[in-house]
């Protein structure tokens, strides 16, 4: 049934026709192209263990659903500390259908909320492929996640290794955005689709800060060299 009720989509427990659906997703290159996930071939009956074995072990999953029960994709927290009172976050929205075109923004909204005012969370972490996977970054930008380091060669995908950005949001952010947006995170789906627009044209402090991260890596390179220079 529904867990979560939502503007649009709602996060819900899955059902058993649901598992078959959401195992192929793991099949299809195109939709793991920044996932970092195990070996598969993936089926209705791997993905019904690994969901059995990962509420076992504490972590919150979802799939995200349209009013009409079609699964569009699915949501979680995983790696949660309640004394530290952090968590990471991560979702994967692969049907796309044009009565919902921010179902997957909609569900990571739910999310965060859920995370900070049910579970108590002060912070929230995210992490994926970059530079590359954009619309991940412009996403979690628009509910208030700033980026917080670049993690060098730390994804193996297709015999190379990728760097991953990660980003957060913290409960106190998350607090003064709720205000200003009028007491919820979602503005609703057509505010916040002008939201993602408007933000669209600006250069990204991702884009920024993985420029600095990397600027301040070839720095420390040339100024060890020039140190060796002297006795090596």
């Amino acid at each position: 049934g529904i867990f979560i009720k939502g503007e649009k989509v709602d996060l819900t427990a899955p059902l058993d026709s649901d598992f078959e659906t959401w195992g192929q997703w793991f099949n299809d290159e195109k939709i793991t192209r920044y996932m970092d996930i195990g070996v598969g071939p993936f089926n209705a009956t791997t993905q019904k263990k690994f969901y059995h074995n990962s509420v076992e072990a504490g972590r919150f999953l979802a799939l995200i659903k349209s009013r009409e029960g079609d699964l569009l994709g699915v949501t979680s927290l995983s790696e949660i500390n309640y004394q530290n009172k952090s968590c990471q976050i991560s979702s994967v929205c692969p049907v796309f259908k044009r009565r919902y075109p921010l179902a997957a923004l909609e569900g990571r909204a739910l999310t965060v909320k859920y995370a900070f005012e049910e579970l108590g969370m002060n912070r929230i972490y995210s992490g994926n492929v970059y530079p590359g996977n954009y619309k991940w970054y412009q996403s979690y930008s628009t509910l208030g996640f700033s980026p917080e380091g670049v993690f060098k060669s730390y994804m193996y995908k297709n015999r190379k290794f990728l760097d991953v950005l990660r980003v957060s949001l913290l409960y106190d952010d998350y607090k003064s955005i709720k205000t200003r947006r009028g007491g919820d995170i979602w503005l609703g789906e057509e505010k916040m689709m002008k939201l993602i627009k408007g933000y669209r044209k600006n250069e990204t402090s991702g884009k920024k800060l993985y420029q600095i991260i990397n600027e301040i890596k070839q720095d420390n390179n040339a100024y060890l060299r020039s140190i060796e220079a002297d006795f090596v």
